[in-house]
């Protein structure tokens, strides 16, 4: 379900510049309040999708328990092994980075914020790649 919703709220991946720039519009870039050489940096922005930011924010807390291990496929199912290494190199990153926060002692909730954003950059690069592909 994460998957569909990212795909029918997103619409066209390409029409993000950068990775970047999707998750500002998911509202998940910190926001900013600067004056002079004084750089402070806050909670999330909350700006843009909120149904979207939900889902995917929900979806990061499964990283907490993850195996950084691909899991054997069903018989029958035969993968692009492009397509399968780049999953498993997101999934270990993304179980890395969680345990890495957690181990510096950020707190779980702003951990799993972290991890959500990384896995919203992460759907844009899966997204576009998916568009260029067709």
């Amino acid at each position: 379900m994460t998957a569909a919703d990212i795909v029918f709220e997103a619409g066209e991946f390409s029409r993000f510049r950068n990775a970047r720039s999707f998750a500002a519009w998911l509202g998940l870039t910190p926001s900013e309040h600067s004056s002079g050489e004084k750089v402070a940096q806050g909670g999330i922005t909350k700006a843009g999708n909120k149904h979207l930011r939900r889902v995917v924010v929900e979806a990061a807390w499964h990283y907490l328990s993850a195996s950084p291990h691909s899991k054997g496929l069903a018989p029958g199912q035969v993968p692009d092994l492009a397509a399968r290494r780049h999953a498993s190199k997101g999934v270990r990153r993304l179980v890395e980075r969680r345990a890495a926060l957690l181990e510096r002692g950020v707190h779980k909730n702003k951990a799993n914020v972290a991890t959500a954003r990384e896995l919203a950059c992460w759907c844009w690069a899966v997204g576009l790649m998916a568009e260029r592909a067709r």
